[in-house]
């Protein structure tokens, strides 16, 4: 097997054990989803269960940085050989609210600069059916519903790394913007 197909079936287990554990906490740790300050709680928790899935020699750690720009994210969880030559295997950032586009840059460098195999970013959404996953790849970033009742994820959209100077290709809420005048302000 070439390297890339090697390293490409490593990024799809990894995937797998992702959801895999994304599974298990919401069958188990559901609840955390409703406290205030989650993101912690939910990233130790992954963690948790991630280090189940993970074999030797890799390790998981918690808030580590990938870039070493200040303003760049720090990974919430981060699965990787502590050794100075080996490439992260999963970055996984955890939000309570959508990620803006800077952080979606910052995600795709964790991919391009930081080589990471997969740098992954998950929305807890309060009060939808669904979590929102981002996985950054070499030329794009790729969104996924996870439905929390069916635990089931499905891709919803790919977009690619130059349209993200275009207003036009950004994901839109469904929420309508109140205008002045009707609002009577």
């Amino acid at each position: 097997m070439k390297v890339a197909e090697i390293e490409r079936y490593q990024a799809l287990d990894l995937f797998e054990s992702f959801l895999s554990s994304l599974t298990l906490l919401l069958q188990n740790d559901r609840q955390l989803l409703l406290m205030r300050s989650a993101r912690f709680s939910v990233a130790y928790r992954l963690a948790y269960y991630l280090n189940n899935k993970i074999e030797e020699p890799y390790l998981i750690d918690m808030s580590y940085p990938l870039l070493s720009s200040s303003n760049s994210l720090v990974s919430d969880v981060l699965v990787h050989n502590r050794s100075k030559n080996s490439k992260p295997l999963l970055a996984l950032i955890v939000r309570q609210r959508y990620l803006n586009e800077g952080e979606l840059l910052n995600l795709h460098q964790m991919r391009t600069v930081a080589e990471c195999e997969l740098p992954l970013a998950i929305s807890l959404l309060p009060n939808k059916e669904y979590l929102l996953i981002y996985r950054a790849n070499d030329y794009s970033i790729d969104y996924y519903h996870y439905r929390i009742d069916e635990h089931h994820c499905h891709l919803l959209r790919r977009r690619e790394i130059e349209d993200f100077s275009s207003d036009a290709t950004q994901l839109k809420l469904g929420i309508r913007a109140r205008r002045r005048a009707e609002s009577g302000q």
